[in-house]
Formats: C-alpha cells, sequence, structure tokens
C-alpha cells in the first residue's frame, strides 16, 4: 500500500484511468496479503495544482473519471483566464523537385547524395530564416555596463526528432560551401546574416557521457533564468560575445538537439523550432519557453 504521486502535462484522461485501476487492484492484492479485515477498494486521491486542491474518495472507475474530468475543466478554465506567454506557429517547407534534372547524376538516374544535400540544405535555410526573425523579436539587450554595449542575445532551441539528422544539418550549418550557396541562392537572406554571429551547441542522448555530463551542467546553469538579464553574467556567455573582434551587435546561440532537450530539464528558452512531432512532445518542448520568465504576448 504505497503513496504514488503522478506529475507531468501530458497524461491523457484514459492514461490516468489506466493508472487508477492498476493501483486499485494493486491495493487489494495488498489488503489480503496483510490479512486486513478492510477488503474496500476506496482509493483516496488528490488533484492539485499552483490554483486549487480536490480530495476525493473514489469507490470505482467511474467516480474517478468524473472526478478527474470535473478537476480538468475547473483547470482548463483557469488556464483560459490567464494571459498569452507562447504562440505558436506553422512554418511552411517546400521541399526540392528532384525529378527536373537537379537530382540526377550524371548518367541520368537519381542522385541520392545529391537529393539528401539539397534536403538539409532547404531546412537548414528555413531554420536560420526564422531563427533570425525569432531572435529580432524576443532577444535581450545587454546592459550597458562593464564591458557590454548593448549587445543583443538570444538562446534558441531546434528540436529534432532524430538523431541521424542533426549531425548532417550541423554539418552543415558549419561548412563553407553552404554559405557560398546561400549568399548565391538568397543574398538577401544571406546579408541579414551577415549582421548577426551564430552560436551553434549540438545536444543529444548519443554524446559520450563525461561530453554530456559536462553539456547539461552548463545548460543547467545558463538556462536558469529567473533574473533579468541573468545569461550575460554567464562566463560562456561572456567569452562569446566580447571575445573576437566584436564585429556582430546580434548574438544568437542555437541549442541543435534531440528529444532529450526536453524531458526533465528545467531550461528557460527564448524561442524554440521543432520538427512535427506528438501533441505531448510538443506540450513538453512548450514549456522550455520562457519557464522562468514572465513575459507575456
Amino acid at each position: 500500500g504505497g503513496r504514488l504521486i503522478l506529475s507531468s502535462a501530458t497524461l491523457s484522461p484514459d492514461f490516468v484511468a489506466g493508472l487508477f485501476t492498476a493501483y486499485q487492484e494493486g491495493r487489494a492484492i495488498w489488503n489480503q496479503h496483510q490479512q486486513l479485515g478492510d477488503t474496500s477498494q476506496d482509493i483516496v486521491v488528490a488533484w492539485v495544482d499552483e490554483a486549487a486542491e480536490k480530495l476525493a474518495i473514489c469507490k470505482d472507475i467511474t467516480q474517478f473519471r468524473d472526478d478527474h474530468k470535473a478537476f480538468v475543466a475547473q483547470r482548463g478554465a483557469m488556464l483560459n483566464e490567464l494571459p498569452i506567454k507562447r504562440q505558436a506557429a506553422i512554418i511552411p517547407w517546400v521541399p526540392p523537385n528532384f525529378y527536373e534534372g537537379k537530382g540526377l547524376n550524371t548518367k541520368g538516374k537519381r542522385d541520392r547524395k545529391a537529393e539528401e544535400k539539397s534536403r538539409y540544405y532547404i531546412v537548414a535555410t528555413t531554420i536560420l530564416k526564422e531563427a533570425l526573425n525569432l531572435h529580432q523579436k524576443y532577444h535581450e539587450v545587454a546592459p550597458n555596463e562593464g564591458s557590454y554595449n548593448e549587445e543583443r542575445a538570444s538562446i534558441g532551441l531546434v528540436r529534432l526528432s532524430k538523431i541521424k539528422h542533426i549531425i548532417p544539418l550541423a554539418k552543415m550549418l558549419l561548412s563553407e560551401p553552404f554559405w557560398a550557396r546561400l549568399q548565391e541562392d538568397s543574398p538577401e537572406l544571406y546579408a541579414r546574416l551577415s549582421t548577426v554571429k551564430i552560436h551553434l551547441n549540438v545536444y543529444h542522448s548519443r554524446q559520450i557521457l563525461l561530453l554530456r555530463s559536462l553539456l547539461e551542467s552548463r545548460l543547467d546553469r545558463i538556462l536558469l533564468r529567473k533574473k533579468p538579464f541573468a545569461i550575460f553574467s554567464q562566463p560562456e556567455i561572456k567569452q562569446a560575445i566580447l571575445g573576437g573582434e566584436r564585429e556582430q551587435k546580434d548574438h544568437l546561440f542555437v541549442v541543435l538537439g534531440s528529444p532529450v532537450t526536453e524531458v526533465g530539464r528545467d531550461h528557460d528558452y527564448d524561442w524554440a523550432i521543432l520538427e512535427p512531432s506528438s501533441h505531448r512532445s510538443i506540450v513538453q518542448l512548450a514549456g522550455r519557453v520562457w519557464r522562468h520568465r514572465e513575459r507575456k504576448l
């Protein structure tokens, strides 16, 4: 007869009902094993959030479902009264047409390597364009003190579903041929990006454990943003902004990661771009944007 606490933003009603039934059956077995006189299956259930709490003695799954539904409806009404803190948008993406000759090799057959490069090129270009737009809206300005001179910085998360897509994308973003092609294809976007210093960090679950542990400890510290302008006091951010020639005023910090970025991390990003996935994953990731701050749209 242990005590069980369920805490998550993505527990569906059916999933919670299944857990209740399993706990109720387990409790009955435990009572029988302990030779307790009380063989009833009444379960004391408490619902708690930041605004209210509710206590009920549930005799069966029907009563539990009704009480749970009522509490969720009450919470939904409370959330609807709050100001909007996050806003989502779908980014249009047009895949390349490989059947107009561009994706063919010298023998007239499909060149799959060329196709793959073209896909990653379009993805990289789209991400950079949207990241720049989000940076311009949600950056923080460094206080005009010490060595800072009102530089603008934002930290964003780009989350892809599979690690096998993260590595090629990171390599492309760091390659000179990519930037040369971007300058030729999209001179306006290239000119805008030339005024921004991009700092890329790759974060996924297959990294060497020691490296990942070091990376997570730094991200935990940098992305703890409960105090105003907290990022500008971090040594890594200081070095990135104040080191070098300081030609650009805008600094775009990008964490390119896998779903590990949204599991159990108390991180606060300025913006996020994610590959389409389940609604639970989207909710989890949304909780990492403006997590510690109260800025409202």
